[in-house]
């Protein structure tokens, strides 16, 4: 391999005639309310903003280019995939960083940031979301220890994993109407994938509304498209069950376990046994069935020992029902 430029990590240097190192690249919709504090939390980490508007009513591109955004209007055809790939494909820079509009990174953390993408060990990078939220039953939740101020007052988050961060190529690309995903387009590239520490808060289930129609209506359709997809079904069961249908929740997640649990490898990238059984313990919860619930956990616990979420939910149910 030939030697690396040495102006190729620099802050503010780019290699080759006006080409940015970093690009963030955003969707967004009538989110100018989150939006500011999200680029804020981003400038002087990353060289180039584009910003896919898919139709907001507000002054969500406004907001965007006074924080120096290239913004791009597209029509929303019921896809993310698409919005996002179209965000891709008009970036310029050597890496790209994927946010939403009600997410930050902190500042502190952008040091780590831009040693990471200066080493190049890799080609992508996971990084660990923490989805703050009041409710602690939620699959994974974490009570908050004041360890950043990103957490501000909330009690705690329950965290999810994805790509990010990756080395800009052509051929990665989204794919998925919902809960969309390059991991697979990253595969196929034969590209390295390693995992990063610096945390994405995200503040989308404590902060605003979730157009839950929305997610369903796209989690629907993927599924109509690939009813072989247990990602997309198990999105689906979660959309389902956050939408209060529950019953719709409870078919489609044990659709998901019956089909992964005699296979011998994941059958899906980030479809977990583990986190399956979590769901759908939390569904039988909701609809009042704390026996099954309880058989559930127990089982969980049983084969993943190591499973804390099942240790704390179990608990939480065993002192709802004043059992010690």
């Amino acid at each position: 391999m030939g030697k690396k430029s040495k102006s190729r990590h620099k802050r503010g240097k780019h290699r080759g005639k006006n080409k940015p190192h970093l690009s963030l690249c955003m969707i967004a919709k009538d989110e100018a309310s989150l939006l500011a504090r999200c680029l804020e939390s981003v400038a002087g980490l990353v060289d180039e903003i584009v910003v896919v508007d898919t139709g907001s009513r507000d002054d969500t591109a406004a907001v965007a280019r006074r924080a120096g955004a290239r913004v791009f209007v597209q029509a929303w055809e019921g896809d993310f995939s698409q919005a996002r790939n179209r965000s891709l494909a008009e970036a310029r820079g050597e890496w790209v960083l994927v946010l939403d509009c009600d997410e930050v990174l902190a500042q502190k953390d952008h040091v780590q940031l831009r040693q990471l993408l200066a080493a190049g060990d890799n080609d992508a990078y996971r990084m660990i979301t923490r989805n703050y939220s009041a409710e602690n039953n939620r699959t994974g939740w974490v009570a908050c220890r004041g360890e950043a101020a990103e957490e501000q007052d909330y009690p705690g988050y329950f965290p999810t994993t994805k790509v990010r961060l990756w080395r800009h190529r052509r051929a990665v690309r989204f794919s998925g109407a919902v809960q969309e995903l390059v991991e697979p387009t990253l595969l196929q590239a034969g590209m390295t994938a390693g995992d990063c520490m610096v945390p994405v808060h995200h503040y989308g289930h404590v902060e605003k509304e979730r157009g839950e129609d929305h997610y369903l209506a796209a989690g629907e359709q993927k599924v109509r498209d690939n009813p072989g997809d247990l990602r997309a079904r198990y999105g689906l069961a979660v959309a389902y069950r956050d939408a209060g249908r529950l019953d719709e929740a409870l078919a489609n997640i044990e659709t998901v376990i019956a089909e992964v649990e005699g296979s011998e490898e994941e059958a899906q990238i980030y479809l977990q046994q583990d986190l399956a059984l979590l769901v759908y313990a939390d569904i039988l919860t909701r609809l009042d069935r704390p026996t099954e619930a309880l058989k559930t956990y127990d089982a969980i616990i049983t084969r993943f020992p190591a499973s804390f979420e099942a240790l704390n939910n179990k608990g939480l149910l065993l002192e709802r029902a004043g059992r010690r």
